[in-house]
């Protein structure tokens, strides 16, 4: 997978590559200088007047430096100083700066003059805030942040927009609106970080580029990442090439308590994502209504039907049946399962009796957010694939809130309960307890439908039912599911991808990007 830098990862790396400061400074400034001339014409902007918006610290020390580059290479560059350079480094190139004469205006003390020169500017450099920000920006930030965002101006931000937060991708909100840059175009230093690839900040990144400002490889080596992108090598690390002398016991059976009497088809959709990505049997427990409708959608499964007693709940017999059948290996719970007594006690028995992994979807994360101590009385390893509303309802509050705090809730969640976490959406979160997140490259708007999670909870149930590692099993079984969406798209469009085409899409993906196989 592709390592991501927290803020920590990047100070250390700093302190530790061998260069001087002030040199990865200089080098830094290169680089944007570079990048700036050679996008140019790619996104049509002009140099014929750039601001360059400096911070006190070192992001605007870049800045600082980037502008003495644009002046030797003769372009008409003014500074913004939103405040006194606090770092030496800072300050040292804002002092050759000013000893070549290089037009500094101070925030502060000229508010309407800056607001001017972003307004006339082609090209507004956003150097106020690094990847160690914390807080919200207060003045002059805030309103110099505001003149950048309503300029025509195209936006340049070095490292990370001002106002965004690296480590949580997020940022503060004034009265609705964010309280940070909206660049075209963002160039960070040594590798990517979580703000450039996850919601709600990265939007706000614009084209993201990775600078090489001479770090040795060895130096990046030593760190310890916990924050990842996924790539093709979790495929060929999961679909590994089968023995031949095996049978369906050798590739796990997963038990589905999913479906309910007018939601048969989330779980025929999930039951056929799970056997295209390879689990050797699948059993499908329900009532004998709902099952009577699966016997129709599918022929490959076993149905094992569950009985009520009088008092409209599963009777013993049934609950033992569903957590002592020989050979399960994994559960998936919930798609289209519906909140019923009986559901909810069929769920609760589940992960109270299971000692194999289970992977809770939709109403069996609806039903456990209505008494989370369920996932403290357990001794399996669980997997939760909530969306945006239904890890509102897991932590308690909006769905806006959620979507403003991915990272942070994922990663939290997970700790707190001792659970993988699939929080989905565009760039879908796998956050495990020990602090691993992973977020999600592959996926399109054209999966933006109900049925579309159904076909993910059966894909990483099917993983972890062949005995996969769980965490694994999550990232892989969401980066396929993302493939099959964009393969999907090519065939049938952005509007015209059906849930029900996932099963067939994703088991062409695995295929195309296992080299094992034999045309």
């Amino acid at each position: 997978m592709i390592e991501l830098s927290t803020a920590h990862q990047i100070k250390s790396i700093d302190r530790n590559c061998g260069t001087d400061s002030r040199e990865l400074m200089q080098n830094a400034a290169e680089c944007l200088l570079s990048r700036i001339e050679n996008t140019k014409e790619k996104y049509m902007f002009s140099l014929e007047f750039v601001a360059v918006v400096c911070g006190s610290g070192n992001n605007g020390g870049d800045g600082y430096a980037l502008s003495i580059l644009l002046a030797e290479s003769g372009y008409n560059v003014t500074v913004i100083a939103a405040d006194r350079p606090s770092s030496e480094d800072a300050l040292y190139y804002f002092s050759l700066c000013q000893d070549m004469g290089i037009p500094i205006v101070y925030a502060e003390e000229e508010q309407e003059t800056a607001a001017e020169i972003i307004a006339d500017a082609t090209l507004t450099v956003d150097a106020m805030f690094g990847i160690g920000l914390s807080r919200a920006p207060g003045e002059p930030y805030e309103e110099l942040i505001e003149n950048i965002n309503s300029s025509r101006s195209f936006v340049f931000s070095v490292d990370i927009p001002s106002g965004v937060f690296s480590d949580k991708a997020s940022f503060f909100r004034k009265n609705g609106v964010p309280l940070c840059v909206c660049a075209d175009m963002t160039s960070t230093f040594v590798m990517k970080k979580a703000a450039h690839v996850s919601y709600p900040s990265m939007p706000y990144c614009g084209d993201v580029y990775v600078e090489d400002i001479g770090i040795p490889p060895e130096v990046t080596a030593n760190e310890d990442y916990v924050l990842f992108q996924p790539d093709d090598e979790i495929v060929t690390d999961i679909f590994t090439p089968r023995e031949r002398n095996t049978n369906k016991g050798s590739f796990g059976t997963l038990m589905m308590l999913c479906g309910s009497e007018n939601m048969t088809g989330a779980a025929a959709i999930a039951a056929k994502s799970a056997a295209r990505c390879g689990v050797g049997l699948e059993v499908c427990a329900a009532d004998k209504k709902t099952l009577a409708v699966l016997q129709n959608k599918m022929d490959f499964p076993v149905f094992l039907p569950l009985e009520y007693d009088s008092n409209g709940m599963y009777n013993d017999k049934s609950l033992e049946a569903l957590t002592n059948y020989r050979g399960v290996t994994a559960y998936l719970v919930g798609c289209g399962l519906g909140k019923s007594d009986a559901a909810k006690q069929a769920v609760k028995h589940v992960i109270e009796n299971s000692r194999v992994p289970v992977v809770l979807d939709a109403d069996g994360i609806n039903i456990i957010s209505e008494d989370k101590s369920i996932l403290k009385n357990r001794t399996c390893p669980v997997i939760i694939t909530p969306h945006p509303g239904e890890m509102a309802r897991l932590c308690g509050c909006g769905t806006d809130h959620v979507q403003d705090n991915r990272v942070e809730l994922s990663r939290s969640f997970a700790e707190q309960y001792n659970v993988t976490v699939v929080l989905k959406g565009s760039a879908t979160i796998i956050a495990c307890p020990d602090g691993r997140c992973v977020f999600n490259t592959s996926g399109t708007p054209a999966m933006a439908k109900g049925g579309m999670g159904d076909a993910l909870g059966g894909i990483i149930a099917s993983l972890a039912a062949q005995n996969k590692p769980l965490f694994e099993s999550a990232v892989c079984g969401t980066y396929i599911h993302g493939l099959a969406g964009e393969m999907g798209e090519k065939i049938y469009s952005e509007y015209g991808l059906m849930p029900e085409d996932m099963p067939d899409l994703t088991a062409r993906v695995i295929k195309s990007k296992l080299s094992h196989n034999i045309e």
